[in-house]
């Protein structure tokens, strides 16, 4: 490893499940008479191989943390973890009630996992989902949906799981005829999710947020930027030039490292003519900021050498703007033209904020893990943040 990046293929497509597949179908009386008992897949990573090792969710994410532990800038900054049981929402689609719930089972053991590694002083748990999903645990099969009737292994109960959402399932293992694939899924719904967490921060998560308070939340316990000021002050370093080279134009953009995307407009000086401009609408629409990298925009076919024009570039979050009469030279050349700044509310470049983005506003962090999952009904998923109060922080 030696601090160098780790990449891990583990399968050509999708994960096995924990669980092998059930099929959801029509309503049947014999199903009740014959619940299923969900089984462990075979060929599912998470058992154990003749070496006795094994790959599950719990597994991974125990030697992710390790890895980034053991990284010196990891100990020193802290680091970021993602992990997902993107596997919950997959089965879901396909009607298949033991993947969903073996996969539910084996992020609640990477949870486990991740606890077992981190200390709740100075790591925030968040648990959340990004969606609800079609099924739902109801007294008996229904007549208008297809379901499928288990058997819990404990007390041997009836447990129906429905699927309202769509006549048919997609199938994920083509290796069975009975899993064939069909043209339709189940849907994801629009049902409200639970979050919960503990440790630092966790006074932010109070039983339903709005969903982007997550970020913030992450980003204070991170003690990175989290205020609209302290985005404002990332962009506050805006600047643009026309580049010439190669015969080609386009519109160079640097400095938005507090916005995600930029809308820019090019105007004919002489004529007020609009000559170019990116699509406007929401607010992430537009140009995607490539952060503390230059964001081109090409403009080759759109302007005219010798022509001024005045351009406009103002950042989609933050609303940081300038604009710059700029004259475009022979295409034949190879040069930059910085423009003369006309107005808006960007600094000169060299006069900005200083500050990489997410920059550092006074706490410090060990590490940020984060597990994520869509899960059944309930929509479970977990995000685990470890933040240790002392040094100094950066973006990992």
């Amino acid at each position: 490893y030696d601090g160098k990046p780790v990449l891990a293929l583990m399968a050509d497509g999708n994960l096995q499940t924990q669980f092998a597949p059930s099929v959801a179908t029509k309503k049947d009386p014999a199903k009740d008479e014959n619940p299923i008992q969900c089984s462990t897949n075979p060929d599912w990573l998470g058992n154990k191989n003749a070496n006795g090792n094994s790959a599950s969710l719990a597994d991974m994410t125990s030697k992710a943390i390790d890895l980034l532990e053991a990284n010196e800038k990891g100990k020193e900054n802290g680091f970021f973890l993602q992990v997902e049981g993107a596997s919950i929402d997959k089965q879901d689609h396909n009607a298949n009630a033991c993947g969903q719930i073996g996969e539910t089972d084996d992020l609640d053991k990477a949870i486990s996992a991740a606890l077992a590694k981190v200390d709740l002083s100075e790591t925030l748990i968040i648990v959340t989902a990004d969606h609800a999903h079609t099924s739902q645990i109801v007294e008996e099969q229904p007549n208008y949906a297809l379901s499928t009737v288990l058997e819990s292994p404990v007390d041997h109960a009836k447990i129906t799981v429905s699927y309202g959402t769509s006549p048919d399932q997609m199938y994920a293992n083509d290796d069975d005829p009975k899993f064939d694939e069909v043209e339709s899924s189940m849907s994801h719904t629009g049902t409200q999710l639970r979050i919960a967490a503990s440790g630092p921060g966790a006074q932010r998560v109070n039983g339903l947020t709005d969903q982007t308070d997550n970020f913030y939340t992450i980003a204070k316990a991170l003690g990175l930027a989290s205020t609209a000021d302290d985005y404002k002050n990332l962009s506050a370093g805006m600047d643009y030039a026309v580049n010439v080279k190669d015969g080609k134009v386009s519109l160079d953009v640097t400095g938005l490292n507090g916005d995600a995307s930029f809308s820019y407009a090019v105007t004919d000086a002489a004529t007020g003519q609009v000559v170019a401009q990116s699509v406007d609408g929401d607010p992430v629409s537009g140009e995607r900021v490539r952060t503390m990298q230059t964001t081109s925009v090409e403009l080759t076919d759109k302007v005219t050498e010798g022509k001024t024009y005045k351009v406009t570039v103002t950042g989609r979050q933050t609303g940081v703007a300038l604009d710059k009469e700029i004259q475009i030279p022979a295409q034949t050349t190879s040069e930059v033209i910085p423009g003369k700044p006309t107005g808006g509310n960007a600094q000169a470049a060299g006069d900005a904020a200083s500050g990489t983005p997410l920059s550092t506003t006074g706490a410090a962090v060990a590490g940020v893990v984060a597990l994520m999952a869509a899960l059944v009904s309930t929509g479970l998923a977990i995000r685990t943040i470890k933040s240790r109060r002392s040094g100094s922080a950066e973006q990992r």
